[in-house]
């Protein structure tokens, strides 16, 4: 028997994927079911607070499609043109130290201002991005959401 689908996706497949973000937002641990996901959701005004399991599946199944897979982010298509975008608007220099590495030898990343993880409907988002060298990259973590920019 067929599983019903929301957006082409099993209700299942729709809290695994929803329970990854929620996570990411420090709020649960280990598996939780709707109850607990959704209101983290609304909180963050990803999805509209509604009353029935069946529309909040379609509300969250509306977010995580529009998200993109964590596994594989950095090898998408989307992701390496973007990346590409903002390295020929700001240029491949540390917007945080000014060391390139025609100069200084040193890797240049492309960073998320406010992190993929606490903002994953922002990962694509070309006004969250900035040039860092791998040493500013990796020293501000995820914890800083300074705009070097």
């Amino acid at each position: 028997m067929e599983k019903e689908k929301i957006l082409g996706m099993t209700k299942k497949e729709i809290r695994a994927k929803s329970r990854i973000y929620a996570r990411g937002f420090g709020k649960i641990k280990g598996k939780k079911g709707l109850q607990v996901i959704y209101p983290i959701f609304v909180e963050r005004g990803f999805v509209k607070d509604v009353e029935d399991d069946e529309s909040k599946y379609i509300e969250l199944a509306k977010f995580v499609s529009k998200v993109p897979d964590k596994k594989n982010f950095y090898r998408s298509g989307d992701w390496l043109k973007l990346r590409y975008d903002v390295i020929l608007k700001y240029g491949a220099r540390c917007q945080c130290c000014g060391r390139d590495y025609k100069n200084n030898g040193v890797k240049i990343n492309v960073d998320h201002i406010k992190p993929r993880h606490k903002y994953p409907e922002l990962s694509l988002e070309f006004d969250n991005l900035q040039v860092l060298c791998e040493d500013c990259n990796l020293g501000k973590l995820n914890l800083d959401e300074t705009d070097w920019r």
